[in-house]
């Protein structure tokens, strides 16, 4: 799940907006990372909505901007989930009790999932899911990529360039982009 932020330029400073979450917006000094930012910004609003029972917007599936360069912002795992529980017993015009009911929870129950600061079982994900007839999946995200740090790692034997290629791997799923990265990733690709 991922929203889209316009970022710009003002001075020095880059500007963050994402038009599809009124008010939610920020800004990166000279030095600071726009992404890191934003992505922050995100969570934050996307969580206050949560926590004030209101029903954030979906994210669009493509958006152009017409000033600024659109970034791509991904929300983390917990908070999409949360997300998306919300969002699927809304389409269904649910109360919390009355998913509460199907599932064979309580409401509070309910009301924790729904909020942001909670940490669900996987069990009770699972059986609240069900309830609203979907389930619990898991899709690869970085397919090909991962596969290729595989075959390097299966190559090699415990050592620094086993831990640099981990490194390299970690690096990669979870987006930064460090030279550092930038460089293993390019030796890695020779080396295939």
């Amino acid at each position: 799940m991922r929203y889209p932020a316009v970022v710009t330029k003002d001075g020095k400073s880059l500007l963050a907006d994402f038009p599809t979450c009124p008010g939610c917006h920020t800004f990166a000094p000279p030095g600071h990372d726009i992404e890191h930012e934003a992505t922050e910004a995100l969570a934050l609003w996307l969580e206050s909505h949560l926590q004030e029972r209101m029903l954030p917007p979906r994210p669009p599936r493509t958006f152009k901007a017409r000033k600024g360069d659109v970034l791509w912002v991904a929300v983390e795992p917990k908070l999409a989930v949360k997300l998306e529980l919300r969002w699927m017993r809304e389409d269904l015009g649910l109360t919390q009790a009355e998913l509460a009911k199907l599932a064979g929870v309580s409401q509070p129950a309910i009301a924790q999932l729904e909020s942001p600061d909670s940490n669900p079982t996987i069990d009770t994900l699972n059986r609240v899911a069900r309830a609203m007839g979907a389930q619990i999946d898991f899709h690869p995200s970085a397919g090909d990529s991962v596969k290729s740090y595989a075959k390097q790692l299966r190559r090699l034997p415990p050592g620094p360039e086993r831990e640099r290629v981990l490194a390299a791997m970690r690096d990669h799923l979870s987006g930064r982009t460090s030279r550092q990265f930038r460089q293993l990733d390019a030796a890695m690709r020779v080396r295939r």
